[in-house]
């Protein structure tokens, strides 16, 4: 509730500056905030007599920063480790469409089958993230940033504002997902799961 009116402002910024359609996204924001309340409201009380607060904060507000750090900043991963995971070195790295996304190792990667690295079981569930660009290696130069594609398809505009707090260029003008007629090959991952017979 704080931030309201700064994320009121940004959103009517986006619509002036950068022409995002932004309708309706004033009261998505209230339903959003309405939703994350009742969430922390729960997490108060089951859990509010067990979490050590700062002073100067309530409970209710520190579970409302944790859930918000935590939804905006998790990384979606396997079952095995945590479907959501908190990777501060990950955190740090910023969006690019045209980037390779994060890729979790299974611990079966072998340079033999063309995997760029090779692992054991306890690799299993870690994180890689390759400097790629259009589907190709890129090697960074000194000073270079490492840049990662979010890999969320399906977001809209108004997903990306409110989950990740930032709307990325490509989804800045109007668009409508169409889903793909046919299944997307990732070409970026260095893993191949024999398993499931795919990349």
């Amino acid at each position: 509730p704080d931030l309201r009116p700064y994320m009121l402002d940004t959103i009517d910024a986006m619509a002036a500056e950068l022409g995002v359609d932004v309708r309706g996204w004033p009261l998505e924001l209230a339903k959003a905030e309405h939703f994350a309340n009742r969430i922390v409201s729960g997490l108060n009380k089951d859990y509010g007599t067990y979490i050590a607060t700062p002073e100067g904060m309530s409970n209710k507000q520190n579970l409302a920063w944790a859930l918000c750090q935590v939804a905006s900043r998790g990384t979606a991963g396997s079952e095995r480790h945590g479907s959501l995971r908190l990777i501060p070195m990950v955190d740090l790295i910023n969006h690019d469409v045209n980037a390779g996304g994060f890729v979790e190792l299974t611990g079966r990667e072998r340079f033999a089958e063309g995997d760029v690295m090779q692992t054991t079981e306890e690799d299993n569930g870690s994180f890689v993230v390759r400097s790629i660009r259009h589907g190709r290696r890129k090697p960074l130069k000194r000073g270079q940033e490492l840049m990662a594609n979010y890999n969320v398809p399906g977001y809209t505009p108004l997903d990306w504002f409110i989950a990740l707090g930032f709307v990325p260029p490509e989804r800045w003008r109007r668009w409508q997902k169409i889903d793909a007629a046919l299944p997307r090959v990732r070409r970026d991952r260095p893993i191949f799961d024999r398993s499931a017979g795919s990349v």
